[in-house]
Order: structure tokens, then C-alpha cells, then sequence
């Protein structure tokens, strides 16, 4: 498994609406796509306005097929650029662990 990790940085009073626009446009989109296992959405707490989005993807490849046209037009949809300016990074699941039940 590969997860993509997505850093956004911006004004604390439009996290809602990324959140909402980001639910509507990119799950979606991710769930249709081959190799997509999971989206988690992460606020940081102590820094107002960032958000993480971890990705997991079954593999590079599958992650690495999704479109780039597609990609571009949900960026346009998001509508702000604080939306799409983000860093990202790339790490490989070597260990998971599960609760007991």
C-alpha cells in the first residue's frame, strides 16, 4: 500500500468550505478510481488552517494512473488557491497495525 500525503495551508475561516467542496468534488472522484482504498482528512490543532489528507492507494501505479486532466478540473472546481497550493509527499505502508477486537 502507498499513501499520498497532502499538506494545505490556509486562512482558518475557510477550512469549512474546503472541507465541504472537498467532500463533494475529490471523494467522489477517488472512490471511482482503481487501487483507491482510503481518505482521511486531518486538522492540526495547534496550527489554525492546515490540513492533511492521507490517501492510501493500493499501489504507485494505481495512484500514479489517476488522470491528470481530471486532477486539473477538480483543482478548478475547489475554486480557491489556497485550495491547491499544497506540498506533497509520497510514503510506502511497510507496517499496520489494527486494534484487537
Amino acid at each position: 500500500m502507498v499513501v499520498e500525503l497532502l499538506r494545505f495551508r490556509m486562512n482558518p475561516e475557510k477550512v469549512a468550505t474546503f472541507l465541504e467542496k472537498n467532500a463533494q468534488l475529490w471523494t467522489p472522484a477517488l472512490r471511482q478510481h482503481r487501487g483507491f482504498v482510503e481518505k482521511e482528512i486531518w486538522v492540526n490543532l495547534k496550527t489554525p488552517g492546515e490540513v492533511l489528507i492521507a490517501i492510501h492507494w493500493e499501489t504507485m501505479a494505481d495512484w500514479k494512473s489517476f488522470p491528470a486532466a481530471l486532477q486539473q478540473e477538480l483543482d478548478a472546481q475547489m475554486g480557491d488557491e489556497e485550495f491547491v497550493n499544497c506540498e506533497g509527499f509520497e510514503y510506502e505502508v511497510v507496517a499496520s497495525t489494527l486494534r484487537a477486537t
